[in-house]
């Protein structure tokens, strides 16, 4: 290829480049505008959710009491286990919260989406709790920011991320990010196998989408084509660096089905799926000895009839959000 050619194509590539650097810019103004727009509209959904504040008449507009109604006795507690049976019937975020995360996301109160930090594109997500047994933090928070290498005509790549959060402070016994496992097996002095002393490994987890990328989540499912038995703290460091881009990508592209459905869609999401309700499993536990709640087969019509109120009542809030948006 001849100079003048060469120049030419880098001539375009540097046009292209202002052109994707302004269309970012402007993209990254729309949404901090959005999330100004619709954040009085998802607090009110919070509120009703809550039991902070009764519905309105206005809100209640589309609501249709059923024949035997029941008395309306659940109007302030507000909508229980909201967020898991949300989390539970999202086709993305399900895949991510296991048997464990249960009885922890009870306790979840909100989602909310915020601007990143700084002026670059990217996306944070706050998850506020009320008081539990597994941690003591009321606000856990995930960030994720696009570094300057990444290309839109690229697509994401590994290294096009960077990421900040709240590591969280698990009470003693509680970390639902790791298991004990039994160390390898020994032969022991008198021929039979001793097991060597315990270990803790890194498990499935949604809230591994919390820790660093490198001991963070991994799918239950083979969906990274790697061994699932593989601990990432004893791989290469090649291998731990390759692993952790893809666990970017992964944490990234949870956070980014957070901001774009389940935030926006949350109480349709909600009426839609399996309700959830406090529960043992049917009297079984798991290995470590953690309360489980189960999804319980019913509809959002069975509820009680002050439950229904409230889910219709935020489903208003919602879609003036989306209006706002």
């Amino acid at each position: 290829m001849d100079s003048e050619k060469l120049k030419k194509l880098q001539d375009i590539e540097a046009r292209v480049a202002d052109v994707e650097a302004t269309y970012a810019g402007v993209k990254v103004e729309v949404e901090k505008a959005k999330l100004v727009a619709t954040e009085p509209f998802y607090k009110r959904r919070y509120e009703i959710i809550a039991g902070k504040s009764d519905p309105t008449k206005e809100e209640l507009e589309s609501f249709s009491a059923s024949q035997n109604a029941s008395e309306v006795q659940s109007e302030n507690r507000g909508v229980p286990y909201f967020w898991l049976s949300v989390f539970r019937g999202h086709s993305v975020i399900a895949e991510y919260v296991t048997k464990r995360d249960e009885e922890a996301l009870e306790h979840l109160e909100d989602v909310r989406v915020l601007s990143p930090v700084g002026d670059g594109p990217g996306i944070r997500v706050e998850f506020h709790f009320g008081k539990n047994k597994f941690f003591k933090q009321k606000v856990l928070w995930k960030e994720m920011r696009l570094s300057e290498s990444h290309s839109p005509l690229l697509g994401l790549q590994e290294g096009d991320l960077e990421e900040d959060g709240t590591p969280v402070q698990w009470n003693e016994g509680t970390n639902l990010t790791v298991r004990k496992t039994d160390g390898k097996k020994s032969k022991g002095k008198k021929g039979g196998s001793e097991s060597g002393p315990a270990k803790m490994k890194v498990c499935p987890s949604f809230f591994g989408l919390l820790s660093p990328t490198l001991s963070g989540l991994r799918r239950p499912t083979a969906a990274l084509d790697m061994d699932p038995s593989m601990d990432i703290l004893s791989a290469t460091h090649e291998k731990a660096q390759a692993r952790a881009g893809k666990l970017a990508i992964q944490h990234f592209d949870i956070l980014n089905a957070l901001r774009q459905d389940v935030v926006p869609n949350a109480a349709t999401l909600f009426a839609s799926g399996k309700i959830y309700e406090s529960g043992d499993g049917g009297g079984e536990e798991d290995a470590d000895e953690f309360e489980l709640v189960s999804a319980a087969e019913q509809t959002l019509e069975s509820l009680p009839e002050g439950v229904r109120r409230r889910v219709c009542a935020a489903q208003h809030a919602q879609a003036l959000a989306l209006q706002a948006a």
